[in-house]
């Protein structure tokens, strides 16, 4: 019917472990450039703004504002450029 005691799975535990550790270190060296390609196409990094406000929380919320909206239209442009 079933396992009477859950022994036998404990047991499988760690080789279960291992054997996702090497299926995913494989995974990741056959799709290498590719998916690292694929990744940094949606990644945007160091978007700078110059921001100042009546306190640091507020220009820090504006500042985050101004980051998130240059940081969408440079993926944007990755992802739709205007060449005709």
């Amino acid at each position: 019917m079933g396992l009477q005691s859950g022994k036998g799975f404990r047991r499988l535990a760690p080789f279960s472990a291992r054997l996702s550790r090497a299926a995913l270190l494989g995974a990741a060296l056959l799709a290498g450039p590719e998916l690292a390609a694929a990744a940094s196409l949606y990644n945007v990094a160091e978007v700078h703004v110059d921001v100042t406000a009546k306190d640091a929380v507020i220009a820090r919320e504006k500042g985050m504002a101004e980051a998130e909206t240059r940081a969408m239209k440079t993926l944007l442009a990755r992802l739709m450029p205007l060449s005709s």
